[in-house]
């Protein structure tokens, strides 16, 4: 499934996983990929979870963290997708540390659609 974006001006065709990303971990972890796989999955759990509880006590450094680790994990899985969307999100938070805010309804859709692309993603993966 392929999903067209407008992200920074530009047309993105991303798909929920860039098979050549997995494959490369899966080379790269050999028989750990599995236990690695269930790692991201359990830990993406948790790190949506306080996303969340960052919003709703508006910690902004606490989204900006947390999306970062998002990013940056499911792009070593090869989740492009997640990665893609949890970098807006990261970069949509630094922003308003800069500015001293943290405006929970702008980050609310943005991270309903990173849960959304995670259960996609778990879904891709079996």
């Amino acid at each position: 499934m392929v999903v067209i974006c407008l992200k920074k001006g530009i047309l993105m065709n991303k798909p929920i996983l860039d098979e050549e990303s997995v494959s490369a971990a899966k080379q790269i972890m050999k028989g750990k990929f599995p236990t690695m796989l269930q790692y991201f999955l359990e830990d993406t759990d948790a790190y949506l979870m306080r996303m969340r509880t960052g919003m709703a006590e508006k910690k902004t450094e606490e989204i900006v963290s947390t999306a970062h680790t998002i990013k940056s994990s499911s792009l070593q899985i090869g989740a492009v997708r997640m990665s893609d969307i949890a970098q807006e999100i990261e970069e949509a938070a630094r922003a308003q540390v800069e500015n001293g805010c943290c405006d929970r309804e702008f980050f609310a859709p943005l991270v309903t659609r990173l849960e959304e692309t995670f259960a996609a993603t778990k879904a891709a993966f079996k």
